[in-house]
């Protein structure tokens, strides 16, 4: 509590100490006792904003303006951080997009490594099927090499580049003979 803005605002009204104890029924002494022992009772100090016509949080120096700046200003720079995540959350939403179109296309090549594994499997030993497969080999490499530049954004989709990938004559491919428990 500040006493000294006590005798402050007493001096601006043009009141004297002694007035004041006489306004709020105190002897002076009493008021002066108050000051020197920084202590006083509640209702004392309601008279007391009573007679000076002035808020008692004036006394313990609170001024509510004061108080909410801080307040203010903290109430602004969360909602500025919340407008630049705004800012940036379609590009977010773009680049996870992007990302799951790069998971999906990492899983059909891992799928594809597979299979090409077991076809070869299929394949080493038939001469006919492994001399067909070394011309689609190279063919396959390029593919796969296109597709790591537009999993990595060096090509775009749509591209000349990226549409060499699905320029394969299905000629080309191997086709496994049938077993004799197939029925197609």
């Amino acid at each position: 509590m500040n006493f000294n803005k006590i005798k402050t605002i007493c001096e601006e009204k043009g009141l004297t100490i002694p007035a004041l104890a006489d306004n709020i029924g105190i002897s002076e002494a009493g008021l002066y006792q108050s000051f020197r022992n920084q202590s006083m009772k509640v209702d004392i100090l309601e008279k007391i904003a009573k007679v000076l016509d002035t808020p008692i949080w004036i006394f313990f120096d609170l001024d509510p303006e004061a108080q909410l700046e801080p307040l203010r200003k903290e109430i602004k720079y969360y909602k500025d951080k919340l407008e630049d995540i705004s800012a940036i959350m379609p590009s977010i939403k773009k680049d996870m997009e992007h990302m799951q179109e790069r998971l999906a296309v990492t899983d059909m090549l891992v799928q594809s490594q597979k299979q090409i594994i077991e076809n070869y499997k299929k394949i080493e030993s038939n001469e006919e099927l492994l001399n067909k497969s070394v011309k689609v080999i190279p063919k396959m490499l390029d593919a796969f090499d296109v597709i790591k530049k537009v999993m990595t954004g060096k090509i775009k989709i749509g591209s000349p580049e990226a549409d060499k990938l699905f320029d394969f004559n299905p000629e080309d491919y191997p086709k496994p003979k049938k077993k004799r428990n197939d029925k197609n």
